[in-house]
């Protein structure tokens, strides 16, 4: 995993969209007075991480992981505990064995990773994991009196379905995330009327929205191009 090479890799369009990417958090940091350093931080290694798994490529793995640090403390300071755990528990050790999974099935090149395709056997496994651990976080939310424990719960769905699709490197990860990033914008708007610092969330994950359209769209180029 070259990073200059990694670097040189990005094309015109994705500078373009990590340029933009990048001044919807900053434009939102500077509107919270630049209250909300960490939740800024978190937020610009988050849209940077983006850029490089839309890409396919192995180095966004590790800056999500710094990401998930950093907004796991953050929500869980806003005891929105579904946040936290979906990133602590969940995103954060699947980015861990996706880095793995990734460095291990390189393309040709060796830049981006080897796509895959999922049997319909794996996908119903996938679905029915996700139905349980939706049921049983709902009960463990709503036990520790989460804060928005609907839309938490939700988000531990939207965020368990595509993490397993980005670990089996399946092209689908990023509809799955499309639909995460949805909820999690919701949910940091509720938690920005009393702290106006948590913008840079909101900001974040329509950045992130964004990344995640182009990913999709990449991915599936990657995938024709492999084939």
């Amino acid at each position: 995993m070259n990073l200059i090479k990694t670097l040189r890799s990005l094309t015109v369009f994705e500078w373009l969209l990590w340029a933009v990417s990048s001044i919807i958090v900053i434009f939102a940091f500077v509107c919270s007075d630049g209250v909300g350093i960490t939740q800024f931080i978190g937020s610009l290694i988050g849209v940077s991480a983006l850029i490089f798994v839309s890409k396919g490529n192995a180095f966004g793995q590790l800056l999500m992981m710094a990401f998930c640090i950093i907004y796991g403390i953050v929500s869980l300071s806003e005891r929105l505990y579904g946040e936290m755990i979906t990133y602590f528990f969940m995103a954060f050790p699947m980015s861990v064995f996706s880095l793995v999974s990734w460095l291990k099935n390189p393309s040709k090149d060796d830049i981006i990773v080897k796509v895959n395709t999922l049997s319909a056997i794996e996908i119903f496994i996938m679905l029915g994991a996700g139905a349980i651990v939706t049921v049983i976080f709902y009960f463990i939310l709503s036990a520790f009196n989460t804060v928005n424990v609907v839309m938490s719960t939700l988000s531990i769905l939207t965020s368990f379905i595509p993490a397993y699709l980005t670990l089996r490197r399946s092209p689908y990860y990023a509809l799955g995330y499309i639909f995460n990033d949805f909820v999690v914008i919701s949910i940091w708007i509720v938690a920005s009327i009393p702290t106006p610092s948590n913008w840079a969330f909101v900001a974040c994950f329509t950045a992130f929205l964004l990344n995640d359209i182009y990913g999709f769209i990449n991915w599936k180029k990657l995938e024709k191009s492999q084939l």
